[in-house]
């Protein structure tokens, strides 16, 4: 089901502090001109500053400093393989690109701590999904949390391979995003591009910048 929230707004009538007030994304509420729009759908809680360890990789686009400040990371390091058999957790972050493609596969789940986890909240097609669930039926990995499938709907990739009959599975249809802090930076974000838009403060927007 999609949900969508929409309102009409006047720039002369518009009040950044007012508008913000509004936004109360924790309880899955919205409230506007309109009265209020409840969501149903229960959202998650972010693991920043929480005690997890994460693999880094390609941070091109931010500093080391900002990546270390923001997840309380150790150590990075941009050498995978030597880094997977410390990791308790692992959680891949990376774009869909050929050179991308099946780089958690049946060589690096090898390389895994015994009793570790995988995350996939980024593309379906960066894991092979029949080597991971190998390594999930014979108990190489704890278990696996997937919210990006390689076909999406999730289908298995062959018969025989269907990772949602694994108990050591848990499968969500892409809506990892759906966490409470990152619903508010959204809001907040949208709000503030409002307001800079029609002070004509363009340069202060908030932009998805197309993948290079």
């Amino acid at each position: 089901m999609v949900y969508h929230a929409y309102m009409a707004i006047h720039p002369a009538s518009i009040d950044p502090e007012k508008l913000l007030e509004q936004c109360d994304v924790t309880r899955g509420r919205a409230s506007g001109p309109g009265g209020q729009h409840r969501n149903k759908v229960e959202t998650a809680v972010t693991l920043i500053h929480r005690p997890t360890q994460v693999v880094g990789y390609a941070a091109e686009r931010r500093s080391l400093a900002e990546i270390q400040a923001t997840f309380g990371l150790e150590r990075y390091t941009n050498d995978t393989d030597s880094l997977l058999p410390e990791c308790d957790f692992v959680s891949i972050h990376l774009p869909a690109t050929p050179d991308t493609r099946h780089f958690i596969n049946a060589h690096r789940l090898k390389l895994f701590k015994p009793g570790a986890s995988l995350v996939n909240t980024a593309r379906g097609s960066v894991v092979d999904e029949t080597a991971l669930y190998d390594a999930l039926n014979n108990g190489a990995l704890a278990g696996a949390a997937l919210d990006v499938f390689a076909r999406e709907p999730y289908e298995p990739v062959l018969p025989g391979k269907d990772l949602r009959l694994l108990a050591n599975v848990l499968l969500t249809p892409h809506i990892s995003s759906n966490t409470r802090e990152a619903n508010q930076r959204m809001a907040e974000a949208c709000v503030a591009n409002v307001v800079h838009f029609f002070a004509g403060n363009l340069e202060r927007l908030t932009q998805v910048k197309q993948s290079l």
